[in-house]
This record gives C-alpha cells, structure tokens and sequence, in this order.
C-alpha cells in the first residue's frame, strides 16, 4: 500500500475484486463498525500500559485497514504490534499519538472520498 495517502483506493479495489462499490460500501461502514469500536477499545490500554492488549487491538485494526487500504493506520498499527514482538514497549506506546493521527486523517480522507462518491 502506499502511505503516501491515507487512503490507497487502487490497491483496495484491486483487492476486493476490482469491484469499486464494494470498496465504497466498505469504507462507508468502516468508521462505525471498526475504526471508532478499536480506537475505544485501544485509549484503557495504553493509558494501563496493557502491552498485550493493546497489541491484540492493533493488529485487529491492522487487518481491517488492509481491506479498505488505509495505508498510514495500517503501518502504524504495524508498528505497533511489531514493538510489542520484539520486547520494545517504550517505542510501542510512542506510536499512540501516531495511531490517533493516523485514525483522524483516515476518518476525514473517507469522509471526503465517499462524499465525492456520492455525487457520482
């Protein structure tokens, strides 16, 4: 995926068939159903230091992010499940801030691409 946008639509519709709907369908769920659900789940975590956990719910994210390519969320959570494999717990909560600007910057670039969408 290319982190060079939030959003790397080329590779997710390449991914879900060619099928552009599907994408669009996906990513207008997305927000409601995955991102703001982890995002939740991830703030108790970090602020315990529950490395585990808060791996667990990266990686759940991560694997969301890669149907709907969002590039940048996917590799922090990346990043985060990596730090935590490797016993690195100090570089795993510094991606937090990461992970929330990554998760804003998702919900605005989505926003915008099924509002332009939608015109269509």
């Amino acid at each position: 995926m290319d982190v060079a946008t939030p959003i790397d639509i080329k590779v997710a519709v390449e991914g879900l068939g060619g099928v552009p709907q599907i994408f669009y369908n996906m990513l207008g769920k997305f927000e409601d159903m995955t991102l703001n659900e982890h995002m939740q789940k991830i703030i108790p975590e970090f602020e315990a230091n529950k490395y585990n956990d808060m791996m667990l719910t990266a990686h759940s994210l991560k694997g969301a992010c890669g149907y709907i390519g969002a590039s940048r969320l996917h590799y922090v959570c990346w990043f985060i499940q990596d730090h935590f494999v490797n016993d690195r717990f100090e570089k795993q909560v510094k991606y937090y801030p990461s992970l929330v600007e990554a998760a804003i910057e998702l919900k605005v670039h989505s926003r915008k691409i099924i509002a332009d969408n939608e015109g269509r």
